[in-house]
């Protein structure tokens, strides 16, 4: 069977989307809308998600939200390791054991069951723990949450912020120059 090669086109930088986009990313979770062609897989599709909310974090400057994406990050990783390893001990112990050992998985079969064990615990305690940041917010953001975040922007830069053509990028640099103009002016 010939195996279909993708061609995709999708954005995964802050310049590349607008706010209108982002935010349906965020309070929607419709993240096609970051694919500006061809046929992506879905893990071409989070890939893409994981580096343009990484830069985001990153430039909004918010520790919390950083947190958040990187608690995120961790239990997808240890998930999908976890499944990874469930699937490789069901292989014949000649490859199980070399497939296991490329994870840093090394010992007794029981011992690397333990480990596993222990593992599914700290993947517990990761997802209680971002399960209670989410009920403690509310959940995720809101597109009212982002407008009563443009709408002292807006009034700062003087001029109506359009979602539909304002890029990421410049959205949080005009958010920077504000919270750096009003810093400023709170160490006078």
């Amino acid at each position: 069977m010939k195996e279909e090669k993708r061609i995709s086109n999708i954005s995964c930088r802050c310049i590349d989307i607008t706010l209108d986009e982002f935010m349906d990313c965020v309070c929607n979770g419709n993240f096609s809308r970051i694919v500006r062609g061809g046929n992506p897989s879905d893990g071409e599709i989070s890939e893409a998600w994981s580096e343009l909310y990484a830069e985001y974090s990153e430039l909004s400057r918010n520790m919390r939200y950083q947190y958040i994406f990187n608690l995120s990050r961790e239990i997808y990783m240890l998930s999908a390791k976890l499944e990874l390893v469930g699937r490789i001990l069901l292989l014949p112990k000649d490859n199980m054991t070399a497939h296991l050992k490329l994870l840093k998985y090394n010992g007794t079969p029981k011992n690397i069951k333990a480990e596993i064990k222990r593992q599914s615990l700290v993947l517990s305690e990761k997802e209680k723990e971002l399960s209670g940041i989410n009920r403690k917010d509310g959940g995720k953001m809101t597109e009212r949450d982002f407008i009563k975040w443009i709408v002292p922007v807006s009034r700062f830069m003087n001029q109506r912020i359009d979602k539909k053509t304002t890029s990421l990028l410049e959205f949080l640099e005009m958010n920077r120059e504000m919270e750096e103009y009003y810093e400023h002016l709170n160490r006078k």
